[in-house]
């Protein structure tokens, strides 16, 4: 699908590092047990007995949220906080909301969309999580927010996922995953004179894997993942045939073996492979923001334009890849990046919030 979303601003929230023994299950003992009665037995693993469980592997290390305390709409307007601290003057045009997540919470009525919209905007048009994409969830979102602000204001696309039982928070061999947040201001009008980034083409997919998540092994997944990303980069990279493949760089989610360079390799991408905070640690559904985050830095230390695919794939069946353009002189802030000019100031008459911004229009 092609498409110029504009990328205003884009920061990561991470918590603390910390060590983990858990493979399976959760310090907050109470916090799943519908799952284990009669009614959510389906939703339970095979291999796992009715009532709290706790599964140990060896020791690892990757950033978790408190488990009592802070749960995943606390991650997601921490980051939408510390990216509008980047962009102060854009809350006002901000009319949509979108949120990835990939994990349940059982803080029902701690809805992400609405904590975010009580915590930072006001006169919000329309708010809607994109859940149960896997981690694979921005691609999709960002297609929505092209439609949604095609004819004026701003769309705040957020992700955010605390890993609790029953799921898995380490997979040994496949994937170690993160409590992590990520935010960006995005729009497809000319609201955004000086983006850090353009999306300039976009492809999704959803192929449910033919074997069970619970029991496969990881050998098993770790390939279908790898298959799904490189089958969404070719398809990519037929839709934009005028791209040159050898000066794109490569970026993505992290797997315990990582795939960056096998993908670069057999899709013909000849540009760097972009790292991430944590090797081998995954960032739930932030991963895709925190690769254009790295792939904007790594456009400012080159002091040239870049261009870009970040590709994503999740066990469960959702995969995407994106053609990203990324602008040189982005500012820094302290969790991300920001554009260099001020947004336009919006008109004092509500109704007339679809005006025409092309006073800003950013001219390629």
């Amino acid at each position: 699908m092609r498409l110029t979303l504009r990328i205003a601003s884009v920061g990561v929230h991470l918590p603390p590092n910390s060590f983990h023994t858990n493979q399976l299950g959760t310090v907050v003992h109470t916090a799943y047990r519908h799952l284990f009665d009669p009614a959510g037995s389906r939703s339970r693993p095979p291999t796992v007995r009715r009532g709290g469980t706790l599964i140990l592997s060896e020791k690892y290390s990757a950033p978790a949220a408190a488990a009592d305390t802070e749960r995943s709409s606390d991650l997601a307007s921490a980051a939408v906080g510390d990216m509008l601290r980047g962009a102060p003057t854009a809350a006002p045009h901000v009319l949509s909301i979108l949120h990835a997540q990939a994990t349940l919470d059982q803080q029902i009525l701690g809805s992400a969309c609405l904590r975010i919209e009580h915590d930072h905007f006001h006169d919000i048009q329309s708010a809607m999580t994109g859940g149960q994409l896997g981690t694979a969830g921005i691609p999709t979102l960002f297609r929505l927010a092209e439609m949604d602000t095609a004819e004026g204001g701003l769309a705040c696309v957020s992700a955010a996922d605390k890993w609790l039982a029953p799921f898995f928070r380490r997979v040994p061999g496949l994937v170690t995953y993160a409590d992590a947040s990520a935010a960006c201001l995005v729009a497809a009008n000319d609201l955004i004179a000086a983006p850090i980034a353009e999306i300039e083409s976009i492809v999704v997919s959803c192929q449910p894997p033919a074997h069970d998540l619970w029991t496969a092994p990881a050998a098993q997944q770790l390939e279908y993942v790898r298959e799904h990303a490189e089958r969404c980069i070719v398809q990519l990279l037929k839709e934009n045939p005028e791209v040159e493949r050898a000066s794109l760089c490569l970026a993505g989610d992290e797997y315990e073996v990582s795939l960056h360079h096998r993908l670069a390799q057999a899709t013909g991408l000849g540009g760097a492979v972009l790292g991430a905070p944590f090797p081998g640690v995954h960032l739930s559904s932030a991963s895709s923001l925190a690769s254009l985050r790295s792939a904007v830095e790594a456009a400012v230390r080159g002091g040239k334009p870049l261009r870009a695919v970040i590709w994503t794939a999740s066990p469960a069946g959702h995969a995407g890849a994106m053609l990203v353009r990324c602008a040189p002189d982005a500012v820094a802030t302290p969790k991300g990046w920001t554009s260099r000019l001020p947004f336009p100031i919006p008109p004092t008459d509500s109704s007339s919030r679809q005006a025409d911004w092309s006073q800003g229009a950013h001219d390629e």
